[in-house]
């Protein structure tokens, strides 16, 4: 006869140095005679398996004297630097030779409290600014219990929004430039440069609101740096670059004409380089092409822009990174060939990596695809009722 048994009564048996010496394994609540015991041995797959003789079953029995432990106790995962009063978040813990757990919490927090199972998650909502100090008791009968704590600091200052529009302005343009933010639970905040966020010797701002700036001879990109205070005296600061739109150069060609050509920000709703990874579905003109214009500012960067194949439009899509919209005519790494029902794309670099398409920095680009080859209209590829593509923003170090 052969059956499984959990991994614990391996640890019995091993330290044993006989079947006839066997413990806490039992046979209709008796214990097994050593005799009947044939063989004991471990699968690939970490499963214990006994063979006896005669018919029996074989149930595990915990050990005596394992104390029982806390593996995890988190909340948020782990991410108590920006909790919400009024927002949900999940407590989650595993434990290990415990019969059950306790919850406590100081100040008394609504949901954690009274008996739990050894493992499992829970719902808990801070109503109330404060130090809370969450406390799990793992017991089991005869051994002392495990007991972990997690200290949450709710209702921390934190910049949900800040935004300034336009968030490019043509080189030497004079140009009003407002600044929209809002924060919870802040006591004051304040900005960077200084001026032009205030027109007073008062420094402080309101902790939500508008303001416009106007911008003489723009020249160079200007960041914004947002900071609140808490009422622990805790900073949180948020930043945003306006940068600086490049004139297309005298010698700018394009191998195709008559595109679509829009804004970065208008596309991903965040200066390039960001997002961190997202992906955008766009119509691409069916003979000509769709340019996304950004600038690289004092980016020290890499990533990648890819293009799959959207749902419903089949054909071959040639993308390139260029100084000029619609020009096609690149370095190989700054172009890319995506084949139906395939997707790839382009790797740039700010930092001079090799193999990548590289970019100057404070210098405008165009992300251009099209369903042609690049060259002429009536090429195209784009075999659906409507020409679209999915373009997919990577970049795993950007930090919005």
């Amino acid at each position: 006869m052969r059956l499984a048994i959990k991994y614990v009564l391996f640890l019995v048996l091993v330290s044993s140095p006989a079947f006839a010496q066997i413990k806490d394994v039992w046979i209709d609540n008796s214990s097994i005679p050593g005799n009947v015991v044939d063989n004991v041995y471990l699968t690939t797959d970490g499963e214990l398996h006994i063979e006896t003789s005669g018919d029996y079953q074989i149930v595990a029995v915990t050990p005596s004297g394992v104390d029982p432990s806390i593996e995890r106790f988190n909340v948020n995962n782990g991410d108590t630097s920006s909790i919400l009063l009024g927002q949900a978040y999940i407590v989650r813990w595993d434990s290990s030779n415990a019969d059950s757990c306790t919850a406590s919490s100081q100040p008394a927090l609504s949901g954690w409290n009274g008996s739990l199972s050894p493992d499992g998650t829970r719902s808990v909502t801070f109503t109330t600014r404060d130090d809370y100090v969450l406390e799990l008791t793992c017991s089991r009968s005869g051994q002392p219990d495990a007991v972990r704590t997690v200290t949450v600091l709710a209702g921390r200052a934190v910049i949900t929004k800040f935004d300034v529009s336009p968030a490019s302005v043509d080189r030497g343009a004079n140009q009003i430039l407002t600044l929209d933010w809002a924060s919870t639970e802040a006591e004051f905040c304040w900005g960077e440069p200084d001026p032009p966020w205030v027109d007073s010797d008062d420094t402080q701002l309101a902790t939500t609101g508008t303001q416009n700036i106007t911008v003489y001879n723009f020249s160079a990109p200007i960041t914004f740096t947002l900071h609140c205070t808490g009422y622990r005296g805790e900073e949180t600061t948020r930043r945003f670059v306006v940068t600086v739109n490049e004139p297309p150069a005298e010698d700018c060609t394009r191998t195709l004409s008559a595109g679509s050509e829009v804004n970065w920000n208008d596309v991903f709703r965040l200066d390039w380089p960001g997002p961190k990874s997202e992906q955008v579905t766009v119509r691409v003109p069916r003979t000509s092409y769709i340019s996304l214009e950004f600038n690289t500012g004092q980016i020290n960067d890499t990533g990648k822009l890819i293009n799959i194949e959207a749902a419903g439009t089949e054909g071959s899509r040639l993308g390139a990174i260029s100084r000029c919209p619609g020009d096609f005519d690149v370095e190989p790494e700054c172009k890319f060939l995506t084949h139906t029902y395939a997707g790839s794309g382009i790797l740039w670099a700010t930092t001079g990596a090799a193999g990548y398409c590289q970019l100057e920095k404070d210098t405008t680009y165009y992300w251009n695809t099209t369903f042609t080859d690049g060259v002429t209209g009536s090429s195209t590829e784009c075999l659906g009722t409507y020409c679209f593509t999915t373009l997919r923003v990577w970049n795993s170090d950007y930090v919005q």
